[in-house]
């Protein structure tokens, strides 16, 4: 599957998080009456603490986890969470906060353990109100082939060892290095294509090697594909 597909993928879904905030704001009969034929987990969180004030049926249904998660609150998920992207998801739940812009959508990933299993979740988040975000979120094992294809991007962080703010420290030119190989073009294309040597595109391509912590071409792609997916 192309990385366009996955990303019209993304996109439908950010759209779809909009009509259901609206729906859930504006007329919450139907929303409870459409909810357990979406095929989402939705929930509802508190912007300062990120505990859960709702949730659907559908992520209460994925394991004890989740139940617990509602009981005791977003401390919680320190212990079945993914370290790197909770962090993530919270560094950018943080900023969101801030930003109080009612027509944006954070998307992230994050990798919980959920019945026992370890397992990849994507989320958009948007501004329900000035007191609650409202998100929604598609467990990977539940899209089948194209979960799978998520899976192999996200499976890199647990893989290696990449650390997402790594990505800061790459020069502009070393950015622009980096999406090409993830396209994968080679040396000399990439050479031609921003009018410097063969050379310097080595010396650029070990630096991107050695500051991501990618091991080989194929982490390299995938760590390319999920800062796309991420938007960093």
């Amino acid at each position: 599957m192309s990385v366009l597909n996955e990303k019209e993928f993304l996109i439908t879904n950010q759209q779809f998080a909009f009509k259901l905030r609206d729906l859930f704001l504006t007329n919450r009969d139907l929303f409870n009456e459409l909810e357990e034929y979406l095929p989402y987990s939705i929930h509802v969180n508190n912007k300062e603490t990120l505990d859960l004030v709702y949730c659907n049926d559908k992520l209460l249904s994925k394991g004890p986890e989740m139940v617990t998660l509602k009981e005791v609150g977003a401390t919680y998920l320190d212990k079945i969470s993914c370290p790197k992207l909770l962090n993530l998801a919270k560094k950018k739940a943080k900023q969101f906060k801030i930003n109080q812009d009612f027509n944006e959508v954070v998307s992230y990933p994050q990798h919980l353990q959920v019945s026992d299993k370890m397992t990849f979740f994507y989320s958009n988040k948007l501004h329900l109100n000035s007191e609650y975000f409202f998100n929604i979120s598609n467990f990977m094992d539940d899209l089948g082939a194209l979960g799978s294809v998520f899976n192999s991007i996200f499976i890199v962080l647990q893989k290696s060892n990449i650390d997402w703010q790594c990505f800061q420290s790459l020069t502009k030119r070393e950015k622009e290095i980096l999406d090409l190989l993830g396209q994968g073009q080679s040396t000399k294309v990439i050479s031609e294509q921003l009018f410097i040597s063969e050379r310097t595109v080595s010396t650029h391509r070990k630096n991107i090697y050695f500051k991501t912590g990618c091991k080989n071409i194929v982490e390299l792609i995938n760590f390319n594909l999920a800062l796309k997916v991420l938007k960093l």
